[in-house]
């Protein structure tokens, strides 16, 4: 557990310290590489950690006796099966592929906060469940995520077809990113045409409702997920309420988070899904729940900026001071309550093991 905490903590702190300044920015540089570095070995040398932890492992077995034309047979997400086949050729074993799908997550991951205004903040927001629950738990989809925020990056500087690019790559991982597709369809046409917010929130709900149709249907082409209900997932409409909050504070300060319309049209438009989704939990609890993980960047948007919303110095250092809080609470009740928890507990590093 004290592992978990030395990510958040290092994260926080760097959040506070004053290399921030522009007199520090080699310093900077070499501490994001120094933090890349760190948390994918963490990431990727993990030992029996996290709840999937046995399937992965039978992946990377069915792997070691198949050959490179067999992989799109065997493995539905063809990106993943491919790392695996990779490592399984040179014997990287299990921690190979995690280290590789760790190091495109934290890629991911350390691009998109680099574009706030706050970067160690962003991330600080990043660790307790997107870093650790989901980089650790949720392998394929953590790379899709990955390519996600890369994506997102590239369409606020209105690259286009990086993002397209980038969302191509992460249906490789996980076939469920294909929803981001449509996603960065619809945002490429609202920013390129003025739309006012009803335009919006009516393109959001026809999304959302299609979304879920989508989903269940890839989902439920390889799993019982939506069908049989099998796998609901406790704690989904916490999640989603996590991602309510920092929406609603998007929606009400657009203009005073971000002088970039590209990302306010973006933003919006995610933070409009973000809140379209809280009735469908109730009814498709794990699809939404999963489907919300691809909503999870509004909260580092959003809190990563928060500060500008207060004039006076004290009040903004307030307001960072209370979003750490916040999220330092979020990891304790997660590593302490949560039902799923104990697959996370204790943190085993490859090779200190028994």
């Amino acid at each position: 557990m004290s592992v978990y905490w030395l990510m958040f903590l290092t994260s926080a702190l760097l959040a506070l310290s004053p290399i921030n300044s522009n007199a520090f920015k080699l310093l900077r540089i070499y501490l994001f590489i120094s933090v890349f570095i760190t948390f994918t070995l963490i990431i990727g040398f993990r030992h029996e950690v996290g709840g999937d932890w046995g399937a992965y492992l039978n992946y990377y077995i069915v792997s070691t006796y198949s050959s490179i034309g067999e992989i799109p047979l065997i493995f539905s997400d063809i990106g993943y099966g491919i790392v695996n086949w990779f490592s399984a050729q040179i014997n990287g074993d299990i921690y190979l592929v995690n280290t590789i799908c760790g190091a495109i997550f934290m890629a991911g991951l350390i691009i998109f906060s680099k574009q706030q205004p706050l970067p160690w903040l962003a991330l600080t927001v990043a660790v307790p469940y997107m870093v650790i629950v989901v980089a650790m738990g949720y392998t394929r989809q953590s790379v899709a995520i990955g390519f996600e925020l890369m994506a997102l990056s590239s369409l606020i500087k209105s690259d286009m077809k990086k993002a397209v690019f980038f969302v191509i790559l992460g249906t490789l991982f996980h076939k469920t990113a294909i929803i981001l597709l449509p996603l960065i369809l619809l945002s490429e046409y609202l920013i390129r045409h003025k739309k006012s917010i009803l335009s919006i929130v009516l393109v959001a709900l026809v999304f959302t409702l299609g979304l879920m149709f989508l989903y269940e249907r890839i989902e439920g082409l390889f799993s019982v997920y939506i069908v049989r209900k099998v796998a609901s997932s406790e704690g989904g409409l916490i999640r989603i309420i996590m991602n309510a909050i920092p929406a609603l504070i998007i929606l009400v300060f657009s203009k005073k988070l971000s002088n970039n319309r590209n990302e306010r049209i973006l933003f919006n438009l995610l933070s409009i899904i973000s809140l379209l989704s809280i009735p469908l939990v109730f009814s498709f609890s794990t699809a939404v729940d999963r489907m919300a993980l691809y909503l999870t960047p509004v909260q580092i948007y959003a809190f990563s900026r928060i500060h500008r919303l207060f004039p006076d110095n004290i009040q903004k250092i307030i307001a960072i001071l209370t979003i750490m809080f916040y999220y330092g609470i979020v990891l304790f009740v997660w590593l302490n309550f949560a039902i799923h928890s104990p697959f996370w507990i204790p943190y085993k590093f490859y090779p200190l093991v028994e």
